[in-house]
Order: structure tokens, then C-alpha cells, then sequence
């Protein structure tokens, strides 16, 4: 046995006074250390103050008109700053954030959720890293929700972690008029299906202005997802479709599947005349 079982069973319970989460790894220590007992990093008492002092610099009436949030920080600098842009102001253009365990997840769901906050977003951009766990209810209410909270998004793009269950964000998406680029990896995450990638290319016919599609998924239903591209892709360009498909980039890669899952795929759009630019 290694390491100090104290400090590990804190990790995973209850913290009291002057403890502190590491920013490296996110482990719980004791308030006598000075450096984390998992991975070594050195105490840094400013990770937290720093984002108290964000949070309390863009509280109302301060910066009245934010119109990006980039954050990419460890979580504690999070949920402070994501809770202090209440009241909304409407005038947020531009998100671009990286969950990491903890409170950031809730945070930002619960900032998604309200209209009066990103009702004007143009570009939203998530990462959850690996140790993140996203319930399969919380992505299906962000899914069906962004056609009506973000109605104006322009830009689209979510890194799944493993953690995450993406088959439930893609069975309850919903296409939005306004959106120019799609980026969906799930290359790391198992729970993609069939079900799931169907829904996606009938929604991706509800987005007339797209006009770049990357997917990054890793999944058994390989054949089955290439059909229902060549479906988006064929209906659209031959305009028996909706809306026509307007795509000047398609990027697809399953990391799962072998060379002759796609051929079938390439070979009928070839035979069909269908021109992607």
C-alpha cells in the first residue's frame, strides 16, 4: 500500500475548512498540505481567488455588454463566473468552455436553459473531459432545448467524453434554421446508435444553411450510419428533399470500422451524380 488512505477517503467524501481541490487533478487535500498527495502539484491559493475575482469583475451592472465567455480553467473557475452572469443581459455572442469534474456541468446547463441569456448566441463550443459525467436526462433537455433557447446559433460543437451518453444528445436534437457548422465527436464514447445518427440526418434536413458537417464517432453501426448519409446527401441534392443541402465540407470518420463499411456508401453517390463541392 502507497499514499497516505486518509487523504484518499476525503478524495471521494466530504471536505472540511481550509481543505483544497487540486487543480491538476481535481483530488481533495487536507488544508496542512502543500501539495496535492495524488499527483504532486504544488498549492496554488490563487486558482480560486482568481475566479472569485472574474465572477465579482462581471457581475451587473460591470460589463454590461459581454459578448464571449472562453473558459478552459480547471472547475473551481467555473461555476463562479458562469453564476455571476445573472441577472441575464442578452448580449452573449460567443461561449467556448471545457467541463471538468465538478460544479461547472449544472452551472452551465442551468445558463443554457434560460432564453433571456442566449437567445442572440452565435457559436457554442463544449468539451467534456475525460472524468466528466453528463446524465443521459441533462443531454436530452440540452438537445431538445437549443432550438429554442440558442434559435439563432450559427455554430455548433461538442467533444463527448466517454462519460457521456451522446446517443442521447443525438436521439433529441433538434435542427436548428440558423446553423452553418455541426462538429459531433464521439470517438471516445460507446453509446452511439443506430437510432440515434437516424434522428440526426432527419433534424440535419431542418438546417437549410448548413454548410459544414464533421462527425468523429466510434460504433458497430457503421453501414447503417453511411446509408443515412447517403439519404441527407442524395435527397437534398436532387431536391426532392425539404430543403436543399448546401455542404461545402463533410468530414465522417468512424474509428471503429473498416474500409469496406464505407464503399457502399461512395459508390452510390457516385452512380447518383451527387456533387459535394
Amino acid at each position: 500500500f502507497s499514499g497516505d488512505p486518509l487523504s484518499k477517503k476525503m478524495s471521494f467524501g466530504g471536505t472540511r475548512p481550509g481543505d483544497w481541490s487540486c487543480g491538476e487533478c481535481q483530488a481533495n487535500n487536507f488544508a496542512r498540505r502543500t501539495a496535492c498527495f495524488k499527483c504532486g502539484e504544488a498549492y496554488n491559493p490563487n486558482h480560486v481567488q482568481s475566479a472569485n475575482l472574474i465572477a465579482d469583475a462581471i457581475r451587473a451592472p460591470n460589463c454590461p455588454n459581454l459578448r464571449r465567455i472562453l473558459l478552459g480553467a480547471r472547475d473551481e473557475d467555473h461555476a463562479p463566473i458562469l453564476e455571476a452572469l445573472s441577472p441575464p443581459r442578452g448580449t452573449l455572442r460567443d461561449i467556448r468552455l471545457q467541463f471538468f469534474p465538478g460544479r461547472s456541468y449544472p452551472a452551465m446547463m442551468s445558463f443554457l436553459n434560460d432564453e433571456q441569456q442566449t437567445y442572440n448566441l452565435r457559436t457554442l463550443d463544449l468539451k467534456f473531459t475525460t472524468q466528466v459525467y453528463a446524465p443521459p436526462q441533462s443531454l436530452d433537455s440540452f438537445a431538445s432545448g437549443l432550438l429554442t433557447f440558442t434559435p439563432n446559433l450559427r455554430f455548433l460543437a461538442i467533444q463527448f467524453s466517454r462519460l457521456c451518453n451522446a446517443d442521447s444528445f443525438l436521439q433529441h436534437f433538434r435542427g436548428i434554421d440558423s446553423l452553418h457548422t455541426l462538429m459531433l465527436d464521439a470517438a471516445r464514447n460507446p453509446s452511439v446508435t443506430s437510432a440515434g445518427f437516424s434522428n440526426l440526418y432527419q433534424q440535419l434536413r431542418n438546417c437549410p444553411n448548413l454548410t459544414e458537417l464533421q462527425l468523429n464517432y466510434s460504433s458497430r453501426h457503421a453501414r447503417q450510419f453511411s446509408a443515412s448519409i447517403a439519404d441527407y446527401l442524395e435527397t437534398g441534392q436532387h431536391g426532392s428533399g425539404n430543403n436543399p443541402v448546401h455542404l461545402t465540407k463533410l468530414h465522417i470518420e468512424d474509428t471503429d470500422s473498416r474500409l469496406d463499411d464505407a464503399i457502399p456508401t461512395v459508390t452510390r453517390l457516385l452512380s447518383s451524380g451527387c456533387k459535394l463541392p
